[in-house]
């Protein structure tokens, strides 16, 4: 499951966020965090088509793995704050959902 130390360095992170930015309301908070992670998502997708080489030829030429492994970090990181901005209880909610999946046989 995910450390109790990510999860406090999210909230911490989240904490400066709403400071930095100036949010007027909880609701455009969670709005914001929302777009953010459609867009890490759209980033990812990116580079998930420059790594199969269905995409421009400046793109593949320059595609580099790690920047790959950023963008994956990124949906996740991105996830975790709008989960904390929502008051999600994360561990909870993917053990639970481990237990559905193991009970239809996938795991």
């Amino acid at each position: 499951m995910i450390s109790k130390e990510l999860l406090e360095t999210i909230n911490n992170i989240n904490k400066k966020l709403v400071e930095k930015q100036n949010y007027d309301t909880k609701n455009t908070k969670i709005l914001a965090s929302c777009v953010k992670l459609q867009e890490e998502t759209w980033e990812l997708s990116r580079e998930i088509l420059t790594f199969l080489k269905i995409t421009r030829k400046k793109k593949i030429d320059n595609f580099s793995f790690e920047d790959l492994e950023s963008e994956f970090a990124d949906v996740v990181l991105s996830l975790l704050v709008l989960s904390n901005d929502m008051w999600v209880d994360i561990n909870k909610v993917i053990q639970h959902k481990l237990e559905i999946i193991k009970d239809r046989g996938g795991v």
